[in-house]
């Protein structure tokens, strides 16, 4: 697991805010790679975080939930 001060040493964008998966933490490291941080860097700096969804969380919430709305507008 990698922390925030980790991720901004080594990114090659450190202009650009790091996003972070809203259901399991994990950062993006890389294009398509997804990597556990050390919990939720709430006091990490002044830094931005943008949100998004990891693809593990993709497919194991919003499918899931996608498949029942697919379902209850088809009847």
């Amino acid at each position: 697991m990698r922390s925030l001060a980790e991720w901004l040493a080594t990114t090659d964008e450190p202009d650009t805010a790091p996003v972070l998966c809203v259901y399991c933490h994990s950062m993006r490291v890389g294009e398509g790679r997804w990597q556990l941080t050390r919990g939720w860097p709430q006091a990490a700096g002044p830094w931005p975080f943008a949100q998004g969804i990891c693809p593990v969380c993709f497919h194991r919430v919003i499918e899931p939930r996608l498949s029942v709305l697919r379902g209850w507008t088809a009847g």
